[in-house]
């Protein structure tokens, strides 16, 4: 690969964006930066959402970003983005500047499914062997889905079109979406 790829993968809570994250990094051999890795490092000392915790989380994401794609680096990385908050897509265009400025790709997979099986999914091993979910309850993923759009919709599209892909993953296992990703935006192919 001659130049930084960022491969965001967005959805809301407990959708399977680190697991389809893993096949992908599987397949490809690009870096897989799941948004627990800040996460978990924030939330012993600041709460979840807080002011402080959404600064940090902002800022260590964005000098990680802006060290891979000056590395020429492929990352694969995952957060939630609220559709209806102007701030996150703010936020977005701030976290993927450093690879665009890089003349690197940012390609978009968003994944949608309903919220009884992600609150099944909230309880996975995968999940659960890789997150501290003890803040992640049933209570916060309703309320967050009942209060924010965490997909696309036709009063909230997707601002750029043509780097974005939505997989219902409602049925569509981590390994056949990271197929589905692959061949849509012509990802290489793993080296290791």
């Amino acid at each position: 690969m001659d130049r930084s790829w960022l491969v965001a993968i967005i959805g809301p809570p407990a959708i399977g964006k680190m697991t389809v994250g893993q096949a992908l990094r599987d397949r490809t051999g690009f870096a897989l930066y799941h948004n627990h890795l800040v996460i978990d490092l924030l939330t012993p000392f600041f709460e979840f959402g807080s002011e402080p915790f959404e600064r940090l989380a902002i800022d260590y994401r964005r000098q990680f970003f802006e060290e891979a794609a000056g590395a020429g680096l492929g990352v694969i990385a995952t957060w939630g983005w609220r559709f209806d908050v102007a701030e996150d897509q703010h936020s977005v265009e701030h976290l993927i500047e450093p690879f665009v400025d890089a003349g690197g790709r940012v390609s978009f997979v968003e994944l949608a499914a309903p919220l009884e099986l992600r609150l099944q999914r909230n309880r996975t091993e995968n999940r659960r062997a890789h997150k501290r979910t003890d803040w992640a309850t049933d209570e916060l993923l309703t309320t967050s889905h009942e209060t924010y759009e965490h997909n696309t919709t036709s009063s909230h599209p997707f601002p750029w079109p043509d780097q974005h892909l939505k997989i219902n993953n409602s049925d569509v296992s981590a390994a056949d979406a990271a197929v589905l990703i692959q061949d849509h935006f012509d990802l290489p192919g793993s080296e290791v």
